[in-house]
């Protein structure tokens, strides 16, 4: 179903085997907040922002969904969950192995993300976490747009100064055109990467 929606508005996926639950709910908040009335899925019971886990709307023309890569049904379809959406753009927030009741190794883990970098057309963006060289190196082996995010030099977009006080995360990210700073309620260094994804 949710890929049968997925080709009816503009789509971002948010994939990572953690952090995208958290970095969809953040992404689909901006987007409300922005007044772009954004349909979402998540794979969560209650976002306070939000009101609801999921929402259509017909008059956007914006959906986040969280990508899951776990199979449809280990006993009869092996198809990651993610495979099935047509994503616009993508935010790849980590990759690491799990699953092994369905994925045998890292490499099984990797291959079905790769397959989902080459759902992107040929104008997608995907942003992922250029602190992890691997995941840059197969995100960029699929020939799409990519945008690194994360505290080292080498990223398009560097996360600089995480600090957390009294209960409020603060980074700076900064690219070659812009600078902003990020305030951040949900508690946690990890939190305010994924507002840095989202946002």
């Amino acid at each position: 179903a949710f890929g049968l929606l997925s080709r009816k508005q503009s789509t971002t996926v948010v994939v990572g085997v953690v952090g995208k639950s958290t970095t969809a709910a953040i992404l689909a908040s901006i987007l409300e907040q922005a007044g772009r009335l954004p349909s979402f899925c998540v794979g969560v019971g209650d976002i306070p922002s939000l009101g609801a886990p999921a929402k259509w709307s017909k008059n956007g023309t914006i959906f986040v969904v969280e990508g899951d890569e776990y199979v449809s049904d280990p006993t009869w379809d092996l198809t990651p969950k993610f495979l099935y959406l047509q994503p616009q753009n993508l935010i790849c927030t980590s990759l690491e192995f799990d699953h092994p009741d369905v994925y045998g190794s890292i490499a099984d883990t990797r291959a079905v993300f790769s397959a989902l970098f080459a759902l992107l057309p040929a104008d997608g963006i995907a942003v992922v976490n250029g602190d992890d060289a691997k995941l840059v190196e197969l995100a960029q082996s699929s020939g799409k747009k990519i945008i690194t995010l994360g505290e080292n030099e080498s990223n398009d977009v560097r996360l600089l100064g995480l600090r957390v006080e009294n209960g409020i995360g603060r980074v700076r990210v900064v690219s070659s055109s812009e600078e902003t700073t990020i305030v951040c309620s949900v508690p946690g260094f990890h939190n305010l990467r994924n507002a840095a994804y989202a946002s």
